[in-house]
């Protein structure tokens, strides 16, 4: 096909200089990579972080939550953990209440 020494050596150099051209372009991609990677990161992250702290119960409190604790520091989950007299310490977001328990009604 190539019927000269000159056309072949023109043909062998466009290779190389295709080769080094896209060698280039792969280098540039390589070095620009890791930044890309950690600003996506980055940004997750800050994302993640946002979400968290939604779920901070500070957060819930300000809004009406609260944490009721037993006197040993177990959280009250289930009305049948308490009975008359307890004492209990609830967490509200800005102190805390303590309160004795008078009586309590399971829900049927």
């Amino acid at each position: 096909e190539y019927k000269t020494p000159t056309a072949c050596a023109k043909f062998v150099v466009d290779r190389v200089e295709e080769f080094v051209e896209r060698l280039a372009v792969n280098a540039s991609r390589l070095q620009k990579a890791p930044a890309v990677c950690l600003a996506a990161s980055a940004s997750l992250l800050d994302d993640i972080a946002d979400r968290l702290r939604l779920l901070d119960p500070v957060h819930l409190m300000k809004r009406g939550w609260s944490i009721t604790r037993l006197s040993d520091g177990r959280v009250v989950r289930d009305v049948r953990q308490v009975k008359k007299n307890d004492s209990l310490t609830t967490r509200v977001a800005n102190g805390t209440v303590t309160s004795t328990v008078g009586e309590t009604k399971p829900t049927t």
